[in-house]
């Protein structure tokens, strides 16, 4: 088994295209191993283009789960498919912009960590209210983690190591509560009162709009929630001129010949404003 490694997760194509730019930009800064684990044949040819452009390893599964949203699921078991010891599952729609190499460290010591997302903390209003759509499932917990006043996670990046008890225990709660709002990021607030973990800094998921992704310690942007080629009257928002930089540089040079397969993978937004994006400077 490889020691360490960083892993992405793919399921059909919507997310192809931010998935190319979040691995190009990783490797100007990152040149060890990189796992896509792709569930389902949606998209696999274009994954492969994308694996061999990049060096990168496919892991391939059928999809298993019948369930809504089942990439979400997904992103709670990756131990199960992963080859490494040590790992650091990266969204798709991000930009890594310094290397990360210190993560592994990270992960050495602490079994799981993930990062903290903006300054929000568990006792908020809208992250506690999440927390207790699992009162049903553990009412003591969730009392537990809101009355921590533990900072709030964004599972958008995460490092674990292959043996982590809190990997092992994730999917089989989160499980429990599908209909839940964002289930895994939700129960992973509550499986850190349980076991071994760390939450870190929010420069390693760093939320293009309610963080300030030009700090110059920030080493990954996160463009959640859709938000990586927005405009306002020709001009990009929630800094996603960063983003936009990178796709145009990958577009110009045809990479993983994405010129032949971006406009039918269904990322909307994307298409709906490739106007904006060419004109922009």
């Amino acid at each position: 088994m490889n020691d360490n490694g960083i892993i992405y997760l793919n399921a059909g194509k919507k997310m192809l295209p931010r998935l190319l730019v979040s691995i190009y930009s990783l490797r100007k800064v990152y040149n060890g191993n990189i796992s896509i684990i792709q569930i389902g044949d949606d998209g696999l040819d274009i994954i492969n283009i994308i694996s061999d452009k990049f060096n990168c390893q496919i892991i391939y599964s059928k999809q298993e789960l019948n369930i809504k949203h089942h990439y979400w699921f997904e992103k709670s078991r990756t131990h199960l498919y992963t080859p490494y010891t040590n790992n650091v599952f990266i969204d798709s729609d991000t930009l890594i912009i310094n290397n990360i190499y210190e993560l592994f460290d990270e992960i050495e010591q602490n079994d799981f960590i993930v990062p903290q997302f903006s300054n929000w903390i568990c006792s908020g209003k809208r992250i506690s209210k999440r927390l207790k759509s699992w009162n049903h499932i553990d009412k003591d917990l969730v009392k537990k983690t809101i009355e921590s006043k533990m900072p709030s996670v964004n599972v958008g990046v995460y490092g674990f190591k292959k043996t982590s008890e809190l990997m092992r225990h994730w999917f089989d709660f989160t499980i429990q509560n599908p209909n839940s709002p964002l289930p895994e990021e939700i129960s992973c607030h509550l499986l850190l009162q349980k076991y071994k973990g760390k939450i870190i800094s929010n420069k390693y998921n760093c939320s293009c709009k309610h963080d300030n992704p030009r700090l110059d310690d920030v080493k990954i942007i996160h463009y959640h929630g859709r938000k990586h080629c927005r405009f306002k009257n020709g001009q990009p928002l929630f800094n996603s001129d960063l983003w936009i930089k990178s796709w145009k540089e990958i577009f110009a040079f045809n990479l993983s010949n994405i010129q032949n397969w971006y406009k039918d993978c269904g990322d909307t937004l994307l298409n709906r404003n490739l106007g904006s994006i060419n004109n922009y400077v």
